[in-house]
């Protein structure tokens, strides 16, 4: 089920028309009446009884109505919620990128620190290579 379809069905219950219904959600009467026919199938039974003059919803119809209101208010909500968390955050910079950057650097010194270590340790390096690598503190790198 998808929340689209939840949309379709409470337009299609307060317009009682398909054509009325589509042109409030900004769809095609025939997209309206397909994601209806699937959401139908899905339940596994009829949701509204059609006419040439009208649509009314179904025993079913009446019985999962309540439920596709709470959905579409809980759906609301959580764009309400969304929105208000990203209007008052866009005052504050975002500080991940600055964080993964300072994470990589120290992980990339540590790096450093301990290859050269381990190249000592091996005797990988001459006195001279040694004496010609710069000693920095990790800390003196931010």
């Amino acid at each position: 089920m998808k929340i689209r379809q939840v949309t379709y069905f409470l337009a299609l219950c307060e317009e009682q028309s398909f054509t009325q219904a589509a042109k409030r959600c900004g769809v095609a009467q025939p997209s309206l009446t397909r994601a209806i026919q699937l959401l139908e199938q899905e339940i596994g039974g009829r949701l509204f009884k059609r006419s040439n003059s009208s649509v009314r919803l179904t025993e079913l119809g009446v019985l999962v109505y309540p439920d596709f209101v709470r959905i579409s208010r809980c759906t609301e909500s959580i764009e309400r919620t969304a929105a208000s968390f990203l209007a008052s955050s866009a005052d504050t910079p975002d500080q991940k990128p600055l964080e993964g950057f300072t994470r990589a650097l120290s992980i990339g010194a540590a790096t450093v620190s301990i290859l050269a270590a381990g190249a000592d340790t091996f005797g990988l390096q001459s006195e001279d290579e040694r004496r010609s690598l710069p000693t920095q503190k990790t800390e003196d790198l931010f």
